[in-house]
């Protein structure tokens, strides 16, 4: 059996930028774990990936995954029904577009007053 490709880093990071290293169905946790959506390990192509944490990857009902394999579909983690890759798909471009969206530093106005030297010296100037 031939090994299983690895996803390219640049693919990766791509990804774990999106979502801000967030799984993409909790919402809550790190992603930590990269899963296929259409279940085939050598299709790295971006659109078949989405980034999630090792509890929700077992929740998709990945059988590959060493996770999935101490945790089969039948345990109390597993949800009842199995995600379809559509609908998981679907999760996924809503939690980018979300996290797209939120206020981050990088896009607060350049202002004198915002810039951290001038902060620590209102900070200091106060504490006098």
């Amino acid at each position: 059996m031939a090994a299983r490709p690895k996803i390219p880093q640049s693919t990766v990071d791509r990804l774990m930028a999106k979502c801000g290293h967030t799984c993409c169905l909790c919402r809550r946790e790190l992603a930590h774990d990269i899963h296929h959506l259409n279940f085939n390990p050598t299709d790295n192509n971006e659109d078949n990936l989405i980034p999630l944490c090792k509890n929700c990857h077992v929740k998709v009902g990945c059988v590959a995954h060493p996770v999935c394999k101490r945790a089969p579909r039948t345990s109390k983690h597993a949800l009842p029904r199995k995600f379809t890759e559509r609908e998981l798909k679907m999760i996924r471009d809503r939690w980018y577009e979300l996290y797209d969206s939120f206020p981050r530093a990088d896009m607060l106005p350049e202002h004198e007053d915002l810039k951290p030297k001038t902060l620590l010296k209102k900070n200091k100037a106060k504490k006098k």
